[in-house]
């Protein structure tokens, strides 16, 4: 009698299919952490958006804008601005003379020429923090660190 192996057995299917589940299981935690981390990147987009856009605007019209940024969201000066996409979210600016991080309204002013108040601030959520340094002659950032848990 010749017998051949036309498939597989159920044993190995049940190996496979324990392996496929390890592994899906390993993922779903970095998905977490990645929606976790959006929360924050999100505001720093609508940070850099905002910055861009009324340094642009200064540009063009010849005159000072302010852009105020806190915890409720971004106003260019004489508009009624936008929202964060979160109300989780800390903002912080560090004091230059004393280099210590502080919660306040933000002032950022861009001049008709281009240049910009150098500016350092800080993104805090429960899920971690995001700093960024802003050139004053660009107003993009410079540095950049980040952590999260």
């Amino acid at each position: 009698m010749c017998f051949t192996n036309r498939g597989y057995t159920l044993l190995e299917l049940c190996i496979v299919l324990a392996i496929m589940s390890a592994m899906a299981g390993m993922t779903v935690p970095l998905f977490r952490n990645m929606a976790k981390e959006e929360e924050l990147w999100s505001v720093v987009r609508s940070i850099r958006t905002a910055a861009g856009d009324c340094r642009r605007l200064a540009i063009q019209t010849g005159q000072a804008r302010t852009l105020e940024i806190d915890e409720s969201g971004l106003r260019f000066s004489g508009s009624s601005g936008g929202r964060f996409p979160s109300n989780r979210v800390q903002v912080e600016v560090q004091d230059s003379a004393r280099r210590e991080w502080r919660r306040t309204l933000i002032e950022w002013v861009f001049q008709p020429s281009g240049l910009c108040d150098p500016l350092s601030i800080r993104l805090r959520s429960p899920n971690g923090w995001i700093e960024q340094h802003f050139s004053p002659l660009t107003a993009t950032v410079e540095e950049e660190t980040w952590s999260f848990h």
